[in-house]
């Protein structure tokens, strides 16, 4: 540490004091700078650099609002409400690019028609224009902007997937069409059930079950008019239905449809054997099979009951039986197409005479639109063709048209009494138009001997295809599916999907 801090002897001599004067940095003589000539004539791109923008002035006031002065005050709640809605948007103006999008071909199309309107909208105006635009006329409104609603009305529910799958959307029918608010007298027979079997004395219970087959039901209920029905119930004397020369109501049929209508609930009470929920409903149908070897004429109960028992076999109960029943109700239709058509019945007054006109109608073509389902399944042809009687439902004055009519109505038995029309009317008017289009495409998919395969006749599928799409544009509003709240128009547009 000592050698290094003594000091070292100098190498070279120290420089004389008149070199160091004449090393030292000379001052430089600087040129006046040339001033820049004012130009006249300048590029755009010049006029963009040079242009001068106005700012608001910025005043300095103190940082506590309570002193500033009003006029300040309005000042900045303008800048801030000005930012607020700049940062929003205006919805008229979303609307109207959204209407741009629709009606352009393609994106490109539609990104450059955007692009020029928000070019438009950017461009400045000179104060002439804005004095000359202010002594115009105001402009009238468009007919899109007068027919905008508050909410947003879909022709379906895949034109915009975003708003398909919003709560206001999956509620907007019911909320539409059901009134929580109605209350509707509706007559309600109590049916005296017990005189047309032996398995239950309870008109209660059988008349609760009845009530949940016509509430849900949505297959056999189809070839079913209610109010004769229910007439016929009350009114004939099981002992002597057969004898009737035209009856809508036997034992065979009241026991078939409380089989069926066990499907339906899962009561404990109408079980065969205790814990076992597939023997539900087997003592209903165990008596009607009874009877049905009984019975040699072909009548509408009959066809009615031997469908209610195909469906009720069908779904808990043996496919053996489920098949046999069906063909029998086959054979039974096409009977009473030729003979209940074309019969004239006397001993009845014109009342009851109309009103089995009605009831045989409903029957015969409600048939003939459940029919082709079950024939699908079964990889058939459509067994049943057109009934020969005519559409009684049209009528002006036909019952379930009527408000004080059993059937006018609905409601979700028996979870609520929230009541809705049931347009069974407007159904059946939409059922047989789909049914006549089903029964040409099952005729086309199982051609008879000696056709040719649906493969080799691809512009046949593509016209087939093509009704079932003018079929769905042409139901009413209430048959559509977005606008669907009872069960069987959507089970009836599920039907026309799964075909």
């Amino acid at each position: 540490m000592s050698d290094s801090n003594r000091s070292l002897p100098p190498l070279l001599p120290r420089p004389s004091a008149q070199s160091i004067a004449n090393d030292l940095p000379r001052k430089r003589t600087e040129l006046p700078r040339k001033r820049r000539q004012p130009v006249t004539n300048a590029c755009t791109s010049c006029k963009k650099r040079k242009c001068k923008v106005l700012y608001p002035p910025i005043l300095s006031y103190p940082r506590s609002p309570a002193k500033m002065p009003q006029s300040a005050m309005a000042i900045v709640h303008d800048v801030v409400l000005a930012s607020i809605k700049t940062w929003n948007g205006n919805p008229e103006e979303s609307i109207q690019a959204m209407q741009r999008i629709r009606d352009a071909e393609n994106v490109e199309e539609a990104a450059n028609s955007i692009a020029g309107a928000q070019a438009l909208v950017q461009m400045p105006a000179s104060t002439n224009d804005i004095s000359a635009l202010q002594k115009q006329a105001p402009r009238e409104r468009s007919p899109f902007e007068d027919r905008q609603p508050k909410r947003r009305q879909l022709g379906s529910p895949h034109e915009d997937s975003n708003f398909m799958f919003e709560k206001q959307y999956m509620i907007d029918p019911r909320d539409k069409y059901v009134d929580n608010n109605m209350f509707v007298d509706v007559l309600a027979r109590e049916l005296p059930l017990s005189r047309w079997t032996t398995v239950s004395q309870d008109d209660r219970q059988m008349n609760h079950l009845l009530t949940m087959f016509f509430t849900w039901d949505n297959i056999v209920e189809r070839a079913i008019y209610r109010p004769i029905f229910e007439e016929d119930t009350i009114a004939l004397d099981p002992s002597l239905a057969n004898n009737y020369p035209r009856n809508f109501c036997s034992e065979f049929l009241v026991n078939a449809l409380l089989a069926a209508s066990c499907l339906y609930s899962l009561d404990p009470a109408f079980y065969k054997e205790p814990q076992d929920s597939s023997t539900r409903g087997r003592r209903w149908a165990d008596e009607a099979e009874i009877l049905l070897e009984k019975i040699d004429k072909p009548s509408l109960p009959l066809l009615q009951g031997l469908y209610s028992l195909f469906v009720y076999e069908g779904v808990i109960g043996e496919g053996t039986k489920a098949v046999k029943y069906f063909l029998r109700s086959m054979d039974v239709y096409k009977v009473l197409n030729d003979t209940w058509t074309t019969q004239q019945r006397g001993g009845a007054d014109d009342a009851r005479l109309e009103r089995e006109r009605q009831a045989i109608s409903w029957c015969l073509w409600g048939f003939y639109c459940c029919e082709w389902r079950s024939s699908q399944a079964f990889g058939f042809r459509k067994l049943t063709r057109k009934p020969k009687m005519e559409k009684a439902w049209l009528d002006h004055d036909f019952p379930l048209s009527k408000p004080d009519c059993v059937g006018y109505w609905w409601f979700p038995y028996p979870v609520s009494y929230q009541i809705q029309k049931s347009l069974q009317v407007e159904m059946r008017t939409a059922d047989v138009a789909l049914s006549e289009i089903a029964e040409e495409t099952l005729d086309f998919i199982y051609p008879e001997e000696g056709q040719l395969p649906p493969q080799a006749n691809t512009q046949r599928a593509l016209e087939i295809y093509d009704k079932y799409v003018e079929w769905k544009y042409s139901c009413p509003s209430r048959i559509r599916f977005e606008d669907a709240t009872v069960p069987s128009v959507i089970l009836l547009h599920v039907g026309v999907e799964v075909i």
